[in-house]
């Protein structure tokens, strides 16, 4: 702002990686918060599967290209719509069970 003082405040944009803009809103704290949440989402989805098919890695490769997408534009913590996004794909991620048990049929 100092460059441009005449320039109107809207104008301006946060940084445009998602990690450095969690570490500049709530500190080292809260990015080692957040690494952590996502390391034990990804981890405790990942670890005891076995990937047979697309349907149980479609979900996870979803949640890395968001992150993937996080690297470079802020999209995903700033605007509504990339909010919903982002943390609908890690729900989505943490609340279903990739490898489903087929349960014994009777005879």
């Amino acid at each position: 702002m100092e460059h441009q003082p005449n320039r109107p405040r809207y104008l301006y944009q946060p940084a445009h990686n998602v990690f450095l803009l969690v570490y500049s809103e709530m500190g080292i704290l809260g990015l080692m918060a957040f690494f952590g949440f996502l390391f034990s989402l990804l981890w405790s989805y990942a670890r005891p599967k076995i990937f047979r098919d697309i349907y149980s890695i479609g979900p996870l490769l979803l949640a890395l290209c968001f992150l993937g997408i996080g690297l470079f534009d802020h999209f995903p913590w700033t605007l509504q719509q990339g909010r919903l996004l982002f943390w609908g794909v890690l729900g989505y991620l943490a609340g279903i069970d990739p490898v489903q048990e087929k349960s014994p049929q009777s005879d």
